[in-house]
């Protein structure tokens, strides 16, 4: 670019920030409201949502309420347990927000205010926000109110949607509280099989199927590298158990159901599924003091892939974000490159193919028999994968991963697209 044009540049870029600041300061105030429109201020000002450590709700079936305990939302009464945080958060959003109108005159009774529902918001340093919800106005999307000071207004929203309680509907309908992040083993034991998931150090999932203790069936054998998208499905669709309705007091859990445990920070968590002679689903976890009807539909889909399904299809798992070199050694070529910031250079084709290769680890294959004909290693800056490529079989060559897993075939396609990727790369 030309000392002329860098200056012209220049001179449009700073006209830009000065038409840009005339704008944002001289912008006019608003206009104010017209004669007659409500005017509304806030009734609460200055208060976060965040300091709210108590709320306390009238319903017409007594008292429900919640306090935040490390962090989190729990229910005080009229049952203790776990509360549904988005509920409580938006309601507590909603009390420090209270926008009201004018003050009204007449019986408050009039207003649905005698008694109506009170809402309690105790603070972080002790004071206690009062507010009473009477009946919404019959003319706009806006509901009655007494505020501290005994004064009757309307507010600028409806707040009998939020208000509008029964004891149960604070309370969470979570089956499990999952971190799926810190799971590092899942056990799945049916009726006639059990998959073990295990997370290694690298972030990565494997997968082992075995017969249920007692049921002779053939089992497919091995430990292989799972399909972590299956997994994260599975992880998902537990997180997401929500039960129907809660249990009015003990009962036992049917039996020929499923077992899920995982493992991670703490404690085992253990979450069953199993149907009732009538067809209804039941499912127990540790949020739950009994078993509950529950929609188990997106677990039962990820559970009905046969175990071989939850191996991966992937040769091996490509992370780009983190993957920083590649070495390769296929038939006695050799490649061995490190990504820069202007990418993989000549080493581009490797990559993508090592990226694209499938293979079917559902398909027996031979022991590994000799020295491997070839050797794949992807680094990291803190962990390493490395392949070795074996022998000829029908269909391919036998492979093994070095982390450990039972060999697999490569098939013959993978193998020619790898050897033309390696030919295009610059030896060491």
């Amino acid at each position: 670019m030309s000392p002329r044009q860098s200056r012209l540049l220049t001179w449009l870029s700073a006209a830009l920030v000065g038409i840009v600041c005339v704008l944002v300061f001289t912008e006019p105030p608003a206009p104010p409201p017209a004669d007659g429109a409500p005017v509304y201020d806030r009734v609460f000002p200055d208060v976060d949502a965040a300091a709210v450590q108590t709320l306390r709700v009238d319903t017409a079936a007594g008292v429900v309420q919640a306090s935040r305990k490390d962090g989190s939302w729990v229910l005080d009464a009229p049952v203790s347990g776990p509360a549904d945080a988005a509920r409580l958060d938006a309601m507590a959003d909603s009390v420090v927000r209270l926008e009201g109108g004018r003050a009204l005159e007449g019986d408050v009774a009039g207003y649905g205010l005698s008694p109506g529902r009170l809402i309690e918001a105790v603070l972080a340093d002790g004071r206690t926000l009062r507010v009473r919800i009477g009946e919404d106005s019959p003319v706009s999307a806006s509901t009655y109110f007494q505020d501290e000071a005994g004064v009757t207004r309307a507010s600028r929203l409806r707040l009998s949607d939020t208000f509008t309680l029964l004891p149960d509907d604070l309370r969470s309908r979570a089956v499990v509280d999952l971190d799926a992040g810190a799971v590092s083993r899942v056990e799945v034991a049916g009726a006639a099989r059990v998959l073990v998931l295990d997370k290694d150090a690298r972030g990565g999932w494997w997968v082992e199927e075995s017969a249920a203790p007692g049921v002779d069936a053939p089992v497919p054998p091995g430990r292989h590298r799972a399909d972590a998208d299956r997994v994260r499905a599975l992880l998902a669709a537990v997180e997401g158990l929500r039960i129907e309705a809660f249990p009015s007091g003990p009962a036992a859990m049917p039996g020929g159901g499923v077992q899920i445990t995982l493992h991670g920070a703490g404690s085992p968590a253990v979450v069953q599924l199993a149907q009732r002679d009538d067809g209804a689903s039941m499912v127990l976890g540790p949020l739950l003091s009994a078993p509950a009807p529950a929609v188990t539909s997106a677990v039962d889909e990820v559970l009905a892939a046969p175990g071989t399904a939850w191996r991966s299809n992937l040769l091996l798992p490509i992370r780009p974000l983190t993957l920083d070199a590649v070495q390769a050694n296929f038939g006695g070529r050799t490649v061995d490159a490190a990504r820069t910031v202007d990418g993989w250079g000549a080493a581009q084709a490797l990559v993508d193919a090592l990226a694209d290769a499938r293979v079917d680890r559902s398909v027996p294959a031979p022991a590994v028999a000799g020295d491997p004909w070839g050797t794949v290693t992807l680094k990291a800056p803190d962990a390493a994968e490395t392949l070795h490529i074996h022998q000829e079989a029908e269909g391919g060559r036998v492979a093994v991963d070095a982390s450990g897993g039972a060999p697999f075939l490569v098939p013959t396609s993978v193998i020619v697209a790898l050897e033309a990727s390696i030919a295009a790369a610059p030896t060491p």
